[in-house]
């Protein structure tokens, strides 16, 4: 998907299977959002008991790369540690030993005379999900995990979209 000032772009990626259309109207937005996110149910505003956790990016991949022959104790033991978060880092360990559904996001915008990139990851089990926002900048490492379905993440992309691009503006 490509957003620009003056069009929003959907575009196909396989060489068997390319597409290209252009959407014009909110509707058409709101329907390519809940595609991309293979979501189809309303968000409901909830109140959050766990709350996002902070941790050096660096760190996290290296225990990403050891989820699998961990146990959740000590998975959650060595988030917790990275975190200060124990309680918090355990439901963060659940969904990363056993993601059903992954994916990740990359918003590249112009800035002045280059490009800004922000990234982040979403992967979900039957214990929760979680959106991970990420460094994308050398030298800058940091991580913010917060806790999030996939409905809020397809309503909040919904929302940042026709906030940010005024031909979805309605006048």
């Amino acid at each position: 998907m490509q957003i620009h000032k003056d069009k929003i772009v959907v575009t196909g990626i396989l060489e068997e299977d390319p597409f290209g259309y252009e959407l014009k109207e909110p509707n058409e937005m709101k329907r390519a959002c809940y595609y991309l996110f293979n979501c189809f149910e309303y968000a409901e505003t909830r109140m959050v008991s766990v709350p996002a956790l902070f941790l050096s990016r660096s760190r996290y991949e290296e225990i990403k790369q050891q989820a699998g022959s961990c146990s959740l104790c000590m998975l959650a033991e060595y988030l917790g540690e990275e975190t200060g978060d124990l309680a918090s880092s355990t439901e963060l360990a659940k969904v990363m030993l056993g993601p059903e559904m992954t994916g990740e996001l990359r918003l590249c915008s112009r800035a002045g005379s280059g490009w800004s990139l922000q990234q982040a990851s979403y992967f979900e089990n039957a214990s929760g999900g979680w959106l991970l926002r990420m460094s994308a900048e050398p030298g800058r490492d940091y991580l913010i995990a917060a806790p999030l379905t996939k409905a809020e993440l397809c309503c909040a992309f919904y929302e940042w979209v026709m906030h940010s691009t005024p031909i979805c503006t309605p006048e």
